[in-house]
C-alpha cells in the first residue's frame, strides 16, 4: 500500500479499484495463509453492523415539511402500488433495490420526512437510524427479544450441532422502507413499513447450514410421503454477489425442537408474525440489513 509508512504516518491507499485489485491479488499469491486470515477478519469485523448502514443522523436537526406542502410530498414520495408483471423490475431487482438504498443515503433529510410524512414518530425513527427496526415500537420488547435470541443461540448450537450462530434481521422495518422491486416507485423508498403490518424477518446463520439443507433436501426427494418442503430464496449480499437462504413450509416443527418453539411463542407475540430462514454463516449482507446484537444471560 502506501510506500515509506512508520508510525504516526498516514498510510496512503489507491483510490483506483484496479490498483486495490492488483495489490490484494499480489498479497493472496504470495502470502495466502495470511491473505485468509485478513480476510477473515474484515468479516468478522463486518458482522458488527448493528444498525442500517445510513450516514449518521440526528431527526429532530430535520426541518420538518410545511402543512401546506405536505399532500404534495405524499403524492411525490409515498406510493404502495404492487407492479408484480413488471418484467422489467423482475430483471433488474438488484439494480433497483441499491438505486433505492442510494437515494436514501444521498437525501436523508428527505428520507426522515418521507418516515414522518407516512406517519412514524421522531422516537421512532431515530431508533431505526440506531438500530432498532421499526417492528420493534419499544425498546423494552426489543431487548426482550434480542435477550431471547441470546437463548435460542446457544440452544441451536447444541441442538443442531451448527456454530457461529448469529441472526440477522431483515425487512422493511429494518431501514423504514421496502426493497422489494415490484412495490412502490421504481427508483425511491416510497414503500415505508407499517409497524402494525409488518412481519418479523430474521435469517438464522450458522456453519453447516448448507450441508444441513442439502442432506434434508435429499431426504425429501427420497420420501414422497414427506410433509416438509424447502423453499430457496436468493438474496443479494452486495452489489455484485448473492447469496441464497432457505426456508421450510409448512412448519418448522420436526426440523428444530428449539426453534420451532422459539418461532410459536414469538408469532404470538408480533402483530404481524414472525418469519424465519436460514443461510451458511459466510453469508454477507447488504447495507439495509443488520446482524441483531443478542443479550446474553451474565
Amino acid at each position: 500500500m502506501g510506500s515509506g509508512a512508520s508510525a504516526g504516518s498516514s498510510v496512503e491507499y489507491p483510490r483506483d479499484k484496479e490498483s486495490i485489485i492488483d495489490k490484494l491479488s499480489s498479497f493472496r499469491k504470495n502470502e495466502p495463509v495470511a491473505f485468509e486470515e485478513v480476510m477473515a477478519a474484515v468479516h468478522k469485523q463486518s458482522r458488527c453492523a448493528f444498525q442500517p448502514d445510513f450516514p449518521n443522523v440526528v431527526v429532530n436537526d430535520v426541518a420538518p415539511v410545511d402543512e401546506e406542502q405536505k399532500a404534495a410530498f405524499h403524492q411525490k414520495y409515498l406510493n404502495k402500488e404492487y407492479h408484480k408483471e413488471d418484467r422489467e423490475r423482475g430483471k433488474n431487482s438488484v439494480k433497483i433495490q441499491y438505486i433505492r438504498w442510494d437515494w436514501a443515503v444521498h437525501n436523508i433529510s428527505t428520507y426522515v420526512n418521507v418516515l414522518r410524512v407516512a406517519g412514524h414518530e421522531d422516537t421512532n425513527i431515530q431508533a431505526m437510524f440506531d438500530g432498532r427496526p421499526m417492528c420493534w415500537k419499544a425498546q423494552a420488547i426489543w431487548d426482550e427479544f434480542r435477550a431471547a435470541l441470546g437463548v435460542l443461540e446457544v440452544q441451536i448450537e447444541t441442538e443442531m450441532g451448527w456454530d457461529a450462530v448469529q441472526f440477522v434481521h431483515c425487512g422493511s422495518s429494518v431501514p423504514g422502507f421496502s426493497q422489494n422491486p415490484f412495490k412502490g416507485l421504481r427508483d425511491l423508498p416510497s414503500k415505508v413499513t407499517d409497524p402494525n403490518k409488518s412481519d418479523v424477518d430474521i435469517c438464522i446463520l450458522g456453519n453447516g447450514v448448507n450441508d444441513h439443507f442439502t442432506k434434508l433436501e435429499d431426504e425429501i426427494q427420497k420420501d414422497l410421503a414427506h410433509t416438509m418442503s424447502i423453499s430457496h430464496y436468493p438474496s443479494t449480499s452486495c452489489q455484485y454477489t448473492r447469496g441464497m437462504r432457505f426456508g421450510l413450509q409448512p412448519t418448522l416443527e420436526g426440523f428444530s425442537k428449539c426453534i420451532h418453539d422459539f418461532h410459536k411463542t414469538w408469532s404470538a407475540k408480533l402483530p404481524g408474525g414472525l418469519q424465519i430462514t436460514f443461510a451458511e454463516e459466510d453469508s454477507g449482507i447488504p447495507p439495509w440489513e443488520i446482524y441483531i446484537q443478542t443479550i446474553k444471560k451474565a
